[in-house]
């Protein structure tokens, strides 16, 4: 078995990230989430940036982490979407971010912008540990970690689709 982690950033110790308190106040506790895969690399995209893959730590005190054990082949899906959209450069989107929340504003045209829990529930999709059901554009860092966070007996259930313009 293989396995997949997704880690949820908390910025309740964050001193100097402004914007991070910002989007966790709007829609708390999470602000950012990424995902790990079995080789210690995990896929994200930062305000401002560019969708990566790069091998980090994960401090216990700022991440709540939820982990998912997948098959091979799972895992390799996964993987492949998201070095694929690392290689594509895809960049981030504050608009589609606003727009997961709020609901207010039409997300970007196309599939060249992302933000971090659209990215990371994408991914999860590929491996069928998430329902294709959940509109990845609509999914906020807390929404995503509701999601996940429900006990189930390998995998989210496909009527697992929130409404979360009601938060």
């Amino acid at each position: 078995m293989y396995k997949l982690t997704v880690h949820f950033y908390n910025p309740k110790n964050d001193k100097d990230g402004i914007w991070n308190k910002i989007v966790s106040y709007v829609d708390p506790p999470y602000c950012h989430c990424e995902i790990e895969f079995a080789d210690a690399r995990s896929c994200a995209v930062y305000m401002g940036g560019t969708v990566h893959l790069k091998t980090r730590t994960f401090d216990p005190a700022n991440y709540d982490s939820v982990p998912y054990h997948c098959s091979p082949q799972q895992h390799a899906r996964a993987l492949a979407l998201a070095e694929s959209l690392a290689a594509s450069k895809q960049a981030f989107s504050n608009r589609g971010m606003l727009a997961a929340k709020f609901n207010i504003l039409n997300a970007p045209s196309g599939e060249t912008h992302t933000f971090c829990s659209k990215l990371t529930c994408e991914i999860l999709q590929a491996a069928e540990v998430l329902s294709r059901d959940v509109e990845a554009h609509r999914v906020t860092p807390s929404v995503l970690h509701a999601l996940l966070a429900r006990p189930t007996d390998e995998s989210v259930p496909e009527t697992a689709v929130l409404d979360f313009r009601r938060t």
